[in-house]
């Protein structure tokens, strides 16, 4: 069997690269220990820190946090009143005589109730006597207290 040589390669095809190939290179030792280390130290900070992590690294409120109280649930009356009448009324109920009308030992306060309730709901302006005393002044509604 008679075998024909090879044509000889025209002036384009002899300027080419020849293909590349694949060989084996191993990463270098230094990023191998560089990169092994970064895991083992990241491993080891997540099995030893505290779960819930210092409270000055972040917000740690829950989904539960941040839905609001939930309907049909009992109000705190406390929290209630310092938010919103506690700059008036001051903390022990007593007010500031002459300007805010005390609450403690009032008679709209311990009355009928939809007295209170529509004061709260609707506000009131004008003059009102408590404990004796008369006051004239504006209290803003805070129909926003209200559960929808």
């Amino acid at each position: 069997m008679r075998t024909t040589p090879a044509p000889a390669p025209t002036p384009a095809q002899a300027r080419e690269e020849a293909d590349p190939v694949e060989r084996s290179q191993p990463i270098p030792l230094l990023v191998a220990a560089i990169t092994a280390a970064m895991v083992l130290a990241g491993a080891g900070y997540i099995l030893f820190s505290d779960p819930f992590g210092a409270a000055a690294l972040g917000d740690r409120r829950t989904v539960a946090d941040l839905a609001g109280p939930v309907r049909g649930a009992a109000a705190d009356g406390k929290q209630l009143f310092t938010a919103n009448c506690v700059a008036c009324h001051q903390a022990t109920g007593a007010g500031l005589p002459g300007v805010f009308p005390p609450l403690a030992a009032s008679s709209w306060v311990t009355g009928d109730p939809k007295v209170l309730a529509s004061i709260l709901l609707h506000g009131v302006e004008g003059e009102l006597v408590v404990n004796g005393t008369a006051y004239r002044g504006s209290m803003p509604s805070f129909r926003q207290l209200v559960r929808t």
